[in-house]
């Protein structure tokens, strides 16, 4: 063709094969499937792994289930310092009937009666809606023992009584009492509050300073069984409970019934439409995390934004002539022997440029299209229609025939 518009793609399917070219065989097309499939198998066994894994760990926790320590502080079944293991495990081996109520659908089913003892040593996760069901509950026991109530949990339980929150730290508290849970001269170590009757009546009560007490026992009323504070948290937690007297006064203290209920209460429990504790839910280390977030995300806004500026041109390192890529898709065609493909590509081509040429938008309607070249060159629509718009080629000696008559009508519209 004299125009040269034809002569790439025709030479590049006439031409013979070169040293580096690849020759399609049996060998290698088998080799080219099993390099293809060999990443998909890696991935999929990759895939198979993973889902393994993750059925494995759901499967694990779900066979440990309630029997799996906590790591709730005061926990009967917290291994940890801060739990409270060993006090449970002492009680049973004297025993003592050790029941776990978790939550107050458990605290519900827990059969409690007058030789039962509720202890309770988490007030921090009632509600009102759950202290009532406590209360209600309560009354049918024979004693109730709360460890460091919140205030606002005590006046509710027990309003007679008031509450001032200490910490005692220093030196072992020791005992001038003589009750059925402590004995004269005995210590413990260490306090977070202090109780006192608003009355001022006599009552068991140890371990007093200022008319505090750490210890004390408030007889039932209309409103509750006989009810036991203690003062101090750290007394009945494993870290703790080896120190001073802490094990003889916890074990007297919870050992005072043949069958023991430890509630330990939920959070879950709580009523959505409560927001007496709404504050309290929240974890105590949210501000300070956020803080830290913010502050990281800040640094990471001044070290990135450091980087941003204006676009740089920058040169690529190899220059790659358009002739080599329309080169490399005619060896493709000619290995697939997509005549039919290549028929599609020409004819395209074609259009856009004879579209230009009259001035017609480049997404022009074909019969558009066929009608002004048809005009322009003086060539019978049907003529024109079946080079711009028939059937694909079918051989090489079609698909050749077709470039040149597309080249042909091109020189006849293109203006000279």
């Amino acid at each position: 063709m004299d125009d040269g518009r034809g002569l790439v793609t025709t030479s590049l399917w006439d031409r013979a094969p070169e040293a580096g070219d690849a020759v399609p065989g049996a060998a290698g097309d088998v080799a080219a499937d099993a390099a293809r499939r060999r990443p998909s198998r890696r991935r999929l066994v990759r895939w198979a792994v993973i889902v393994a894994v993750v059925i494995g760990v759901a499967l694990v926790m779900t066979w440990r289930g309630a029997d799996a320590a906590s790591d709730v502080p005061l926990d009967p079944r917290n291994p940890q310092p801060t739990g409270s293991q060993a006090l449970g495990r002492v009680l049973a081996d004297h025993g003592v009937e050790v029941t776990v109520a978790r939550g107050q659908a458990a605290l519900s089913g827990a059969q409690i009666d007058g030789d039962t003892t509720v202890f309770v040593a988490r007030t921090s996760a009632l509600a009102q809606a759950t202290i009532d069901e406590l209360a209600d509950l309560s009354r049918q026991a024979g004693r109730v023992v709360v460890v460091d109530p919140d205030p606002w949990v005590l006046r509710y339980l027990s309003p007679e009584v008031t509450i001032a929150q200490t910490r005692r730290d220093g030196a072992d508290l020791a005992a001038s009492c003589d009750t059925a849970d402590i004995r004269q001269g005995e210590r413990i170590s260490h306090s977070q509050s202090e109780f006192q009757l608003r009355d001022g009546s006599p009552t068991d009560a140890c371990f007093t300073t200022t008319g505090h007490s750490v210890y004390l026992s408030v007889p039932a009323t209309a409103h509750h069984a006989p009810l036991v504070l203690l003062g101090s948290r750290s007394a009945i937690t494993n870290g703790e409970i080896a120190s001073a007297d802490n094990a003889a006064i916890a074990l007297r203290t919870l050992g005072h019934s043949a069958r023991l209920v430890w509630y330990v209460p939920s959070t879950d429990d709580i009523p959505t439409t409560d927001q007496s504790r709404a504050a309290d839910l929240l974890p105590p280390s949210l501000v300070p995390g956020l803080v830290v977030v913010l502050m990281a995300v800040l640094g990471l806004m001044l070290w990135r934004g450091r980087r941003l500026g204006r676009l740089v041109r920058e040169p690529l390192p190899v220059v790659i002539r358009a002739v080599e890529t329309t080169e490399s898709r005619g060896r493709i065609y000619r290995r697939a022997k997509d005549t039919g493909r290549v028929g599609v590509v020409l004819r395209d081509a074609t259009r856009r440029r004879l579209a230009g040429y009259l001035g017609l938008p480049t997404a022009a309607p074909l019969p558009q299209l066929i009608t002004a070249v048809s005009d322009a060159s003086g060539r019978p629509a049907p003529e024109v229609g079946w080079l711009l718009a028939g059937p694909p080629p079918q051989t090489d000696d079609e698909m050749l025939g077709l470039a040149g008559s597309l080249a042909a009508l091109e020189k006849e519209v293109r203006p000279s």
